[in-house]
């Protein structure tokens, strides 16, 4: 209690004394920041720019675990800096028990808070209409690599998708399938096996969504 925690572009995780505005603990990672950190259980959950998951005692610093998500330890430059091909910019969301957290190879991992140990991990494709001159070469699926947060609710991950048409993507918290990808153009669309065509539910529009929720 009364620390705020802080992340950084130079890759350092910082708990400042609330009432004081004083440094208690830092920490280095090897790559930027790009979400706060997740405060859980007296814990502070980071990922970074170096495509690890690091564990830190909230009130001391003192690293508890660390876990790469990245599936080589390489550095290339971006802007400047070097950071990981595979960055973790997802942050780290944490719900009963687990930490949940993106790569960017397409993975989502979940793994026990207490240890790093995976409980689950999944690939994130999706399908894809290759351009060439604006005519339609053909849809191939592919890999997604996850740059924003994700959100849990009821049970399930709700997975932001940066690239292409579609929008969201729904899977299970426990186990990692897919339940459901939003399409802007054509409503929330059931996965292989989730359901029967008339299951399917109505069109939304993405705050429509959210705001139902």
């Amino acid at each position: 209690g009364g620390l705020t925690f802080v992340g950084g572009a130079d890759g350092i995780v910082r708990a400042i004394e609330t009432s004081t505005g004083c440094l208690s603990w830092k920490a280095h990672t090897g790559g930027a920041i790009r979400m706060p950190p997740t405060i859980w259980e007296g814990r502070a959950y980071v990922g970074s720019g170096d495509g690890w998951v690091y564990a830190h005692e909230a009130q001391t610093g003192r690293l508890l675990w660390k876990f790469r998500a990245a599936p080589a330890e390489r550095r290339i430059p971006v802007y400047g800096v070097l950071m990981s091909p595979w960055p973790v910019a997802s942050g780290v969301l944490v719900d009963d028990g687990t930490a949940y957290f993106a790569s960017g190879d397409a993975n989502v991992y979940a793994v026990d808070v207490e240890n790093g140990q995976v409980r689950w991990s999944e690939t994130i494709t999706s399908e894809f209409t290759g351009q060439l001159l604006f005519i339609q070469t053909g849809t191939s699926v592919r890999d997604v690599p996850i740059y924003g947060p994700l959100v849990s609710y009821d049970d399930q991950l709700l997975v932001d998708l940066p690239q292409g048409d579609e929008l969201l993507q729904l899977r299970n918290a426990d186990g990692g399938a897919e339940a459901w990808t939003y399409a802007p153009e054509e409503g929330a669309q059931t996965a292989t096996g989730a359901g029967s065509e008339e299951e399917q539910p109505e069109e939304l529009t993405p705050t429509q969504q959210l705001l139902r929720w």
